[in-house]
């Protein structure tokens, strides 16, 4: 099963992942990517605009960016976050909008 690597960057920071995660194939892997971003919406107010979650290889090759505030916009976010999940059941499986003003 190969191994994904999900570095979080901005214009001005980078924070590597040096563990990876196994995973069968870059689907699971962006899957993966979305629930981190939703998780870690979880826990701050909001994702500031131009932060990346860029997903490499083992061999360091880049495999897939996902823009982390456009990921909370895909299906399968509401698989990750609780609240956009209960806002969702409260809204008949209508999904709020959880964009942010800047």
């Amino acid at each position: 099963m190969p191994r994904y690597f999900f570095h979080f960057t901005s214009k001005d920071e980078v924070i590597e992942d040096l563990v990876g995660v196994d995973l069968s194939d870059v689907r699971e892997a962006h899957h993966y990517a979305v629930g981190l971003t939703a998780r870690i919406l979880a826990r701050v107010a909001r994702i500031r605009p131009g932060w990346v979650i860029k997903i490499t290889d083992a061999n360091g090759s880049p495999v897939l960016n996902v823009l982390m505030g456009e990921a909370l916009r895909t299906p399968e976010a509401s698989l990750w976050h609780p609240l956009r999940r209960s806002a969702q059941a409260l809204n008949g499986g209508m999904s709020p909008s959880l964009r942010s003003s800047d």
